[in-house]
């Protein structure tokens, strides 16, 4: 009876999280050996190459139009969702949600080719695209 019904209606209501916003990053250059570059809430896209020892750390999807030399990790927040592609793969290392594939395991079709990794089954699975 003493709380005020403004104040009761307020108490009643629950919390609501809020996704913080996407924010997609877009590279217009070449990514170097040492660099990391990370997209904490979003996809990530590189227009140029990336070397051997980069990295590119994303919560969504990693897309690069180049040579991927380096280390790609897509869905880094544990999204299984998440698809990494690039216009030719070379890479040290793939990984989605933690589930990675090294150099030595990469499927030789896929190899130096345009290709599409994604999670399926709880495994990573590689696409020739083109």
């Amino acid at each position: 009876e003493g709380v005020p019904a403004r104040a009761a209606a307020t108490a009643a209501a629950p919390a609501v999280a809020v996704a913080p916003p996407v924010q997609n990053k877009v590279i217009r250059s070449p990514v170097r050996s040492g660099q990391m570059i990370v997209a904490d809430q979003g996809d990530l896209t590189v227009i140029g190459s990336v070397a051997s020892g980069a990295e590119l750390v994303a919560s969504g999807n990693i897309h690069v139009y180049g040579p991927l030399r380096g280390r790609a990790m897509a869905g880094c927040h544990g999204d299984e969702s998440a698809h990494i592609f690039c216009q030719s793969l070379d890479a040290e290392l793939v990984a989605i949600a933690g589930l990675y594939r090294t150099s030595e395991t990469l499927e030789d079709a896929a190899r130096q080719r345009c290709t599409h990794i994604y999670l399926e089954d709880e495994k990573l699975r590689m696409e020739v695209i083109a």
